[in-house]
């Protein structure tokens, strides 16, 4: 097993570095879809569920 070979305490530290760079991603990626959206023209509708993005000014696709 992985923490019998680095040591408790190494273990440990990798699993603090891991977890802290996933929610580094995770942030990031929201950031990144947030700024996308809006320099698109993404808006919802406060009926429904979805996200609705123009493409072309006469088309446009909703995400579920």
């Amino acid at each position: 097993m992985l923490e019998n070979e680095l040591g408790r305490a190494r273990y440990l530290l990798l699993l603090m570095i891991v977890g802290t760079w996933q929610i580094l991603k995770q942030a990031k990626l929201e950031i990144w879809l947030f700024w996308f959206l809006c320099g698109n023209e993404v808006y919802t509708d406060s009926f429904f569920d979805k996200i609705v993005l123009k493409v072309l000014p006469d088309k446009h696709f909703t995400i579920p």
